[in-house]
């Protein structure tokens, strides 16, 4: 405690001002479905002139990060399993597809620059994070609206986005999330359990850092963010839930530098039961704090846009991809951004929007196109929906042959198109959020990486390591060995000349060969009769 108050009397020496706030929402889906979000919040102000390297509350990391790669807001999510929006609804924002995603907003002097520091931010997020999205596939700024959290567009700031479908979530992923938080031993983040957390239906979790500078004074901000859905934590027919249910453990402590330490609990009717921790002097290690949730009949969930992906075709050159996109009961303005990665060749005279009741909506259509080998194409689309109204985005596609090199080791499994992302603006209202449809796996035509082509190629290798060497000595020129001594050259020379002169003269002459050869055989047989 002493050196704590001691850190805080020098941040306010050096006018660092740094707050931290942590909430649990605590909502009942059904009777069998229960949804948790964690929200852990990170401030700090700060002068750029008189800035302390002392951090309370805030991660010197995050901060080193925005201070290197000039980033202004930057959002990483990372998701196991499919949100079902007709029974959840609205998904968590900002909303996570399965895989990883990033978007990220930076200063720099061009797009060249943008995109090294792009790539060197993407390896040092593979380090924060203990992820592998080294090889995600980034794409230049997107037009229109992505994410609900990105929503405010400049023309001063460099956007790079990017989907990693393939990348699966572990617990060394949560457990670098922890070590961001102020409190990582108590408060409410002893409560996220790995081992209960990911055995679930559903879970998402995120980080969002961003920087905003009025001349010299700057405000820092991160959140850190974990969604679950969880079955009934009891097969029992009981009347409530309890933490100790849902978690595997009580909440025996508080997180003392902890501005707000909150747990909220929707109802049936959307009411919020807030219980502010922080303020409770009963929580000790043997006394742990207890939180009990009614088990009530959920009301009807409000309606939300719909979207999901389809894949069709017959072949194994050629397919379709299909995005759908169904309106609720109000007039929605609707983004949709969806990335086709480089092994899939777009037949773009082919793709077509279609709509039921009134028909194709004004489109306004974005394109970027694929630079280099490897690098993905994005399309994005804006348009406004009617009411109930359901428009297709139809993508006909031809699967390429790839480089043995750029096939991935579990390539007979198939290559992911990431899904497509869905940005939802009310009309008349400042509501908006973004959605996700769901990843197609696309069964490419690869080499056969079976067992006999294994043997194959093993068979084959072996077989010109023993063979090399023996062709080579039976196919080896033979020429003689020729002293050192002059007068040996000299007769060496003299004797191929002749050789030469002599093939050229017979080539001149038209002289046959086996005449040559006969005159050669009639004066060896006179030389006989002489002896």
């Amino acid at each position: 405690m002493r050196e704590l108050i001691v850190l805080v009397l020098v941040a306010w020496a050096h006018g660092l001002t740094e707050h931290f706030d942590e909430k649990i929402t605590l909502a009942p889906l059904s009777t069998n479905e229960l949804r948790v979000d964690f929200r852990f919040n990170s401030e700090r102000n700060f002068n750029i002139e008189t800035e302390s390297r002392d951090f309370l509350t805030f991660p010197r990391i995050i901060q080193e990060l925005l201070t290197r790669y000039s980033i202004r807001k930057l959002t990483v999510t990372m998701a196991h399993g499919r949100w079902k929006l007709d029974e959840w609804g609205v998904p968590p924002q900002p909303s996570a597809p399965a895989g990883a995603q990033v978007l990220a907003e930076f200063d720099a002097e061009n797009e060249e620059k943008a995109d090294e520091r792009m790539k060197f931010l993407v390896e040092a997020l593979n380090g924060v994070l203990c992820t592998s999205i080294s090889h995600i596939n980034v794409i230049t700024s997107p037009e229109l609206v992505v994410l609900a959290n990105h929503g405010e567009k400049s023309k001063k700031l460099f956007k790079r986005y990017g989907v990693l479908s393939g990348e699966t979530t572990c617990t060394e992923n949560l457990t670098r999330l922890r070590k961001l938080l102020a409190c990582k031993e108590n408060g409410l983040s002893t409560l996220l359990h790995p081992s209960k957390l990911y055995n679930s239906l559903y879970h998402s979790s995120h980080l969002v850092i961003e920087q905003k500078c009025l001349k010299s004074q700057c405000e820092a901000r991160m959140e850190v963010g974990v969604s679950v859905v969880m079955r009934n934590p009891s097969q029992k027919s009981q009347r409530h839930w309890s933490l100790a249910d849902v978690f595997d453990r009580k909440l025996g402590s508080q997180c003392i530098i902890a501005r707000s330490s909150q747990i909220d609990v929707i109802g049936r009717q959307g009411e919020i039961t807030s219980t502010d921790i922080k303020n409770l002097t009963a929580i000790s290690g043997e006394e742990p704090f207890e939180v009990y949730i009614p088990v009530t009949e959920i009301s009807k969930k409000e309606s939300v846009v719909k979207a999901w992906s389809s894949q069709g075709g017959f072949e194994q050159k050629h397919g379709v991809l299909t995005v759908h996109v169904t309106n609720d009961n109000t007039d929605s303005e609707i983004h949709v951004s969806q990335i086709i990665p480089y092994y899939v060749h777009l037949r773009y005279s082919r793709i077509k929007w279609e709509c039921d009741m009134d028909g194709v909506p004004t489109i306004v259509k974005y394109l970027r196109n694929s630079e280099g080998g490897e690098a993905p194409t994005l399309l994005q689309y804006r348009l406004n929906l009617a009411a109930g109204q359901t428009c297709e985005l139809v993508i006909p596609f031809d699967k390429q042959l790839l480089r043995l090199e750029q096939y991935p080791p579990d390539a007979n499994h198939g290559m992911h198109i990431p899904s497509a992302s869905v940005f939802v603006r009310k009309s008349h209202s400042p509501h908006a959020y973004s959605i996700h449809s769901s990843a197609i796996l696309v069964l490419l035509p690869v080499p056969d990486f079976s067992m006999p082509f294994n043997v194959i190629c093993f068979v084959a290798t072996a077989f010109a390591l023993v063979f090399g060497p023996i062709q080579l000595y039976s196919t080896m020129w033979l020429a003689p060995v020729v002293k050192k001594s002059q007068w040996g050259r000299k007769i060496h020379r003299i004797i191929l000349l002749a050789i030469i002169a002599f093939c050229l003269y017979a080539h001149m002459m038209d002289i046959n060969l086996n005449e040559i050869r006969r005159g050669i055989e009639n004066q060896l047989e006179k030389l006989n009769e002489l002896k």
